[in-house]
Parts: structure tokens; sequence; C-alpha cells
């Protein structure tokens, strides 16, 4: 009786090999189906979760301006022309334009007290422009530069703490458009701003 059970596992043990491999890999196709699903639904869920209310007022106060307006997930981010900002590539003296932005964004951040601030500035990759007597070391030094007049400005003009304030600059590292034109340069020479709520 032993040898024939023994006949009949080893006869039967390639099919029952071989149904359990199906039946693993079938579990295998369907658990990477769910995970797809998942990771669009979690995609999905960043861009239509509500958006803040700091994320609708600035949408509204800044449409048909310069400032560009979007948001991932909770945090909404500004990005603002350097141009738009600032008299000249590199330097750090304020366009009267500005001021009108400035004031807005303070407004807003007075309001939204819960908001963390980032402020990011970025440059294109042309020749290091001469601030008054001292040129800079580099782009990224550029960039802080030009983070840093910028949260000076938002500062002074508003009702913020400066602990909520963090400023940052990616030099010529994160371009927008290719540098090999002066339009590329122009959007690339920019200031980004990052607002984000607690919950976030």
């Amino acid at each position: 009786m032993r040898a024939l059970a023994s006949v009949l596992l080893v006869a039967c043990a390639p099919r029952f090999a071989t149904d359990l491999e199906a039946q693993l890999e079938s579990e295998v196709i369907a658990l990477n189906q769910t995970v797809r699903r998942l990771q669009t639904e979690v995609e999905t869920c960043k861009t239509t979760m509500p958006p803040d209310r700091l994320y609708a007022e600035l949408t509204q106060v800044f449409t048909g301006t310069e400032v560009e307006v979007t948001r991932t997930g909770r945090v909404t981010r500004l990005r603002v022309p350097a141009a738009h900002v600032f008299r000249a590539p590199g330097q750090s003296s304020l366009r009267d334009e500005a001021a009108m932005t400035i004031d807005l964004l303070g407004t807003a951040l007075a309001v939204n007290t819960e908001h963390a601030v980032r402020i990011v500035g970025h440059t294109s990759d042309r020749s290091l422009p001469v601030d008054g007597d001292r040129p800079f070391a580099s782009h990224l030094d550029q960039s802080l530069h030009l983070a840093a007049a910028f949260t000076r400005a938002l500062l002074s003009g508003a009702d913020i703490e400066a602990e909520r304030v963090e400023v940052a600059g990616r030099g010529s590292w994160d371009p927008l458009s290719s540098n090999d034109l002066p339009s590329g340069q122009d959007r690339n020479h920019r200031l980004e701003i990052f607002l984000t709520p607690p919950d976030a």
C-alpha cells in the first residue's frame, strides 16, 4: 500500500507543482493590478483633494498676472519670474510693480498663519552679474541672494513671523526650460514659494 501511495505521489507531484505555480502566478498578477490601482488613486487624491483656503485666495488674487499659482496635494506653489520682482537680473533692488505682489502675498500669509513658507531662488546659467561692487561666487549664491531679498521685503511689509519662513537657493540646477535661448533663461530665473499647511 505504501509503495502504491509513493508511486501516486511521485506521479502527481509535477502536476501539483504546476497547479500551485499557476495559482501563485495568478495571485501575483492580481496583487500587481491592485498596487497599480492604488497608486493611481493616490495620485488622483493628490490633485483632487479640496484646496485649502489659501490656495483659493491666491489663485483668485493672481489670476491674469505673471504669478503662477499651482498645488500638489495640500502644498500651494507660487512661481514668480525674477523679472517681475527685480529691476535687473542679479540685482536685489525691487521693481515698483513688485510691491503689489509682495503686499498681496503678505496679506494672505498674515491671515493664514498656519502655513509654513519656503522661498526658493532659481537662476539661469547666464554669466554671473555683479550686484553693486560684489560679484556672486556662484549661481547658488545668486539664487540665495534673490530669495533673501524677496524674503526681507515680504517680512518688512507684512505681519509674518520670521520663524515661519525658510529661504533656499537652487542656483541653475533646476531649470524649467533650455538655457540656450534668452526666453528660456528668463523663465528659469525665478522665485518659487511653497506654502505648506500643517496637515500636508
